[in-house]
């Protein structure tokens, strides 16, 4: 398979200049590169994420769950791991499925 990506055409498009790539040429490439760290996102900034996305404030997210603000913050800030019975109650909330583990990389 290519690896050169200097082989595919580059278009110029009002965003920037794009070089063409096929995904399988691109998926190969990208097959054994560690992810950027700093684009993991921790539990609690993807907890942020979805409230913000519905537009809540933590207060909002607080009494939806039936929790504190306090424990939303501390949630949102990584400074507490949510117990059983708060993952259920903050999945209800934001109808997602909430978990609490951090990425990994599978080998």
């Amino acid at each position: 398979m290519t690896t050169d990506v200097s082989a595919f055409p580059i278009i110029d498009v009002a965003a920037g200049t794009y070089r063409l790539v096929p995904e399988d040429v691109l998926r190969e490439l990208l097959k054994n590169q560690a992810p950027d760290p700093s684009t993991i996102l921790s539990p609690g900034k993807r907890l942020k994420l979805a409230r913000k996305a519905r537009g809540w404030t933590q207060e909002d997210l607080a009494t939806f769950a039936d929790l504190t603000q306090t424990t939303i913050s501390n949630l949102e800030r990584d400074k507490e791991h949510p117990q059983e019975d708060t993952l259920r109650a903050l999945s209800s909330a934001l109808g997602v499925v909430v978990t609490w583990e951090a990425d990994t990389l599978a080998d």
